[in-house]
């Protein structure tokens, strides 16, 4: 009688400072995976090596043995044959016809973008049976290697640029796995290309009150950029900003919309100031947009940069720059990091700290206060 062959073999290979790297072997269905667990088995040169081995390959068992109870269970990284066959070309193109109806229009294009590189980088027949791990890293180092689309010159991707296509692909392989296409997601096992802390632009008291002493060409860009100064909102927000999110609590305005980037509810109080900048609600309905002419573009940044200089602020300003400004602002009034996350409308504290390693007062004033060391009351 012929036994069975196991599904999930433990096996090692020999790396290169002579220990022995632990991996399982799946063959199922006509389909091979290997899987590293990251544990290793070292030379075993005394008691205590030979004891740790033992450690070790107790816990690589214990592994095989779950996964092999998963796969009984129909839960392993295998989906069914068919849903495989699906072409990931085609399954990525309907995410973005998605995102075009649903999403503001930079995440549209963000998407839109990253499937014109992955046209690029796989083959137009592409199925979910060929996005495997090394699908995933091919589709990583391709990205190290890729130029920005629709230029001239031959211009690699910014290491931001990498980030974005690389979690957008991600999002997608995540998605395919909630509609049961796969079962496991093939990019958790491959390193995620990581953001690069981009310098954040922002305008001081000084630069402010220069600029709102000096004519913009257009008017609209800086009633919502001043806006934004004082609240804080992304520009997704202030397009989207309607008149019956305004309302009147006690002797404060208050803002009471969802954001369009994290979808959380967001009770803002604003100030007069920041009031002043909307203008007069008059005949508008409710529903109507608050900075309706206000249509954000390249040139929008252009025209910022244009008003920024005649106002003698030379600086590389974007329209996020409000919102770098707004945090900035609070925070050299002393304001409490978890206030200022909360205005912000972080969902953590700690995208809110890269605003206090900007901040200079503090470190200025402990650079002051350190005691002198020298005697000589002459230096």
């Amino acid at each position: 009688m012929r036994t069975q062959k196991e599904p999930i073999r433990l096996r090692s290979r020999e790396i290169k400072d002579g220990s022995r790297s632990l991996y399982l072997d799946t063959y199922v269905n006509g389909q091979r995976k290997c899987e590293y667990l990251k544990l290793y088995l070292v030379p075993e040169k005394s008691a205590k090596d030979r004891a740790k081995n033992r450690e070790t390959m107790q816990l690589a068992e214990a592994i095989k043995s779950q996964k092999i109870i998963d796969l009984q269970n129909g839960r392993f990284g295998f989906s069914n044959t068919k849903s495989l066959d699906i072409n990931f070309i085609d399954y990525f193109q309907k995410i973005v016809d998605k995102k075009k109806e649903s999403s503001r229009s930079d995440m549209y294009y963000n998407y839109k973008a990253t499937l014109e590189h992955l046209k690029k980088y796989c083959r137009r027949n592409t199925t979910f049976r060929d996005v495997d791990k090394d699908f995933v890293e091919g589709w990583k180092e391709y990205l190290h290697h890729a130029n920005k689309l629709n230029t001239k010159k031959e211009t690699k991707l910014s290491a931001n640029g990498k980030h974005l296509y690389w979690t957008k692909f991600c999002s997608v392989l995540a998605q395919a796995k909630k509609d049961k296409i796969i079962i496991d997601n093939p990019a958790d096992q491959v390193e995620a290309i990581k953001a690069q802390e981009s310098e954040r632009v922002y305008l001081t008291i000084e630069d402010l009150r220069k600029m709102v002493n000096t004519e913009c060409h257009y008017p609209i860009v800086k009633q919502a950029f001043l806006f934004s100064c004082l609240t804080g909102l992304r520009k997704s927000d202030v397009q989207d900003l309607e008149w019956r999110e305004l309302s009147k609590v006690g002797d404060m305005w208050r803002i009471t919309f969802r954001q369009i980037k994290t979808q959380g509810l967001q009770y803002l109080d604003i100030s007069d100031e920041a009031r002043s900048f909307l203008g007069e609600q008059e005949d508008h309905k409710p529903t109507d947009k608050i900075f309706a002419d206000f249509k954000y573009s390249d040139k929008t940044n252009f025209a910022l940069r244009e008003w920024a200089a005649s106002a003698g602020v030379h600086k590389h300003i974007t329209y996020h720059s409000s919102r770098h400004t707004f945090a900035l602002l609070l925070l050299n009034q002393s304001t409490d990091i978890y206030t200022v996350s909360k205005l912000l409308g972080h969902t953590s504290v700690r995208t809110t700290q890269i605003y206090s390693h900007i901040l200079d007062t503090k470190k200025q004033e402990a650079i002051r206060n350190l005691p002198r060391i020298s005697t000589d009351p002459t230096e």
